[in-house]
């Protein structure tokens, strides 16, 4: 391919034995997901590193970034309509899978995360939604083959996000948790000691069973308003 590249020289194609003379307006135009740098984190697994003779003869080099917010969104709307998914509420989950995407990157290329979401994966994130009705399964199942650490600061920046799993989310710890932590205004400290909670001097919290904040849970969630702060715990 050098010979083409090369002022739009004719080439030999030895395997059919015949000679190619390109013709006037020929191009040549290559995709490369390292810029023919080679991957050694093992991202692009299989490429390596490309002659830097036979790169300088291509005389442009685009960067295509991800697309803008109001495009992938259109790709993104326009893949929930083809898996049947098309209502208000459908929407309003491409529109905020979007924004959690565009957020992913910006910390992806401020090295604050190591990996990224892709366009290709929000349209999977769709086909699973489609499939489970379930936004946060849908989201788990495209981001599983991420390590652990990972895949839990992810939904978590999705549930900052959406209202609706964030609650799902808060319910899943509560129905899962073994005791909760409260931490009271000073005044109110009596409050908690009467249920049978136990002090941790050390957090400055109150651990309250989870039998015991079932039973007092209404009481509780009236004096979050008055600046209660309650934290579900697996275990003491």
């Amino acid at each position: 391919m050098s010979p083409a590249c090369a002022g739009g020289q004719g080439c030999l194609l030895k395997k059919v034995g015949q000679f190619v003379q390109p013709k006037e307006g020929f191009q040549i135009f290559a995709t490369a997901n390292t810029k023919g740098k080679g991957s050694d984190d093992g991202r692009f697994i299989g490429t390596n590193v490309m002659n830097e003779a036979f790169l300088d003869r291509f005389s442009v080099t685009l960067e295509q970034e991800y697309a803008p917010k109001t495009t992938e969104l259109k790709i993104l709307k326009k893949a929930f309509a083809e898996v049947g998914c098309d209502e208000d509420n459908d929407v309003e989950f491409a529109k905020k899978l979007v924004d959690w995407a565009d957020t992913i990157r910006q910390c992806f290329y401020q090295d604050a995360v190591d990996e990224i979401i892709t366009t290709r994966r929000l349209v999977n994130i769709a086909t699973a939604y489609s499939i489970f009705n379930d936004r946060t399964k849908a989201i788990s199942m495209a981001i599983t083959r991420f390590d652990d650490d990972t895949k839990e600061s992810f939904l978590n920046m999705y549930s900052k996000l959406d209202e609706e799993v964030a609650a799902a989310s808060e319910e899943d710890a509560f129905r899962n948790a073994s005791f909760v932590h409260l931490k009271v205004p000073y005044e109110q400290r009596h409050v908690p000691k009467s249920w049978g909670a136990s002090w941790d001097a050390g957090n400055k919290v109150w651990i309250l069973d989870i039998s015991a904040y079932n039973e007092k849970k209404d009481e509780i969630t009236e004096n979050v308003k008055n600046g209660w702060i309650v934290t579900p715990t697996i275990s003491f």
